[in-house]
């Protein structure tokens, strides 16, 4: 019962996200014509937006995407827009436990700065100049590509850090599988990511 009770609760928090991600077109619409002074934290205190127009969104389609949160049972959801609350419903002033959701998050970031140009999702692990230490890639695994990591289809079968044992028995032989063929939950894919996109960027998405 636990493990399913973890499980919608990571459902809840990906569908919440996927929620903010579909309306990020809102807010690039408005805030075309409308910039606004963002800081990086809020205060001690969250400072709340006198209204979603006011920081560039609609109240309309917020309400909508509530409506819809509602109706998957989403456990919370919070928008913060340069340290302010532009919106928020459900218990956002809890702890809620959750897992893997860096995985979504990332997603995001990627869909945010491929569209800028700024990353090619369709780069291979070779062109980025991608190896892994102490076991290298082999030639086969440096043609995934980053679309690839992103759909957990890289075809890289290193042992990772953190891994479940279920994971770890699970994993499939190295070369077994070629890029973009395979579906696994591999926390390699997703920690190359985390280099790519820091590589690619000059952000950093760990302290």
């Amino acid at each position: 019962m636990r493990r399913e009770t973890n499980a919608i609760s990571i459902l809840k928090l990906i569908l919440a996200a996927v929620i903010v991600v579909a309306l990020a077109p809102v807010w690039v619409h408005l805030h075309a014509q409308k910039p606004t002074k963002l800081t990086l934290w809020p205060g001690k205190t969250w400072t709340v937006a006198s209204s979603p127009e006011a920081a560039g969104w609609s109240s309309e389609k917020l309400k909508a995407a509530k409506a819809y949160g509602e109706s998957i049972h989403t456990s919370a959801l919070m928008i913060v827009q340069g340290g302010e609350v532009v919106y928020q419903w459900g218990v956002y002033d809890q702890k809620i436990t959750s897992y893997s959701i860096r995985k979504s998050l990332i997603s995001a970031l990627y869909g945010i700065y491929s569209s800028e140009g700024a990353i090619d999702i369709n780069e291979t692990l070779e062109q980025l100049g991608m190896d892994d230490s102490p076991d290298p890639l082999t030639k086969q695994e440096k043609q995934a590509r980053v679309v690839d990591l992103l759909r957990a289809r890289s075809g890289v079968y290193h042992p990772v850090d953190f891994e479940s044992p279920a994971q770890i028995s699970s994993r499939p032989p190295r070369g077994s599988h070629a890029p973009g063929t395979f579906w696994f939950y591999n926390n390699w894919d997703f920690n190359a990511l985390g280099t790519i996109f820091e590589k690619k960027t000059g952000k950093k998405i760990r302290k």
